[in-house]
């Protein structure tokens, strides 16, 4: 039951965030001026809609902001996996130059053990 009334308030929610819905509402509102003898009658069924369109709507944007929270935590994962990697590939990156940076001061100071000709001399 709490599936339905979730999409049924998603769906009023929805609806009742066009302009069609504004259209709709504007006219129904001007309605007394063309025929005022059912003012009564219009005033009872425009309270009727606001009666079941509150808490409609305000479980809609419940709804949505739900939605909402779990596609911004699926999107925050995803980044955080992808900072991850790109962390994990610049460290890898950062051994690998490291790496051969010690191989590089190993020949320049082997070669000064050996007896080979540094730039000083």
């Amino acid at each position: 039951m709490k599936k339905f009334n979730n999409w049924l308030a998603l769906k009023m929610t929805l609806g009742f965030q066009t302009m069609w819905c504004f259209y709709l509402f504007v006219i129904y509102g001007l309605t007394p001026l063309k025929w005022p003898q059912y003012m009564n009658q219009i005033l009872y069924w425009s309270n009727f809609c606001q009666l079941i369109a509150l808490p409609a709507l305000a479980v809609g944007a419940l709804v949505l902001a739900k939605k909402a929270e779990q596609k911004n935590q699926a999107i925050f994962e995803a980044q955080e996996k992808r900072a991850q990697e790109t962390h994990d590939a610049t460290m890898e990156l950062l051994q690998g130059a490291h790496s051969m940076m010690s191989e590089l001061h190993a020949l320049h100071v082997g070669g000064d053990r050996h007896g080979k000709r540094t730039r000083n001399e």
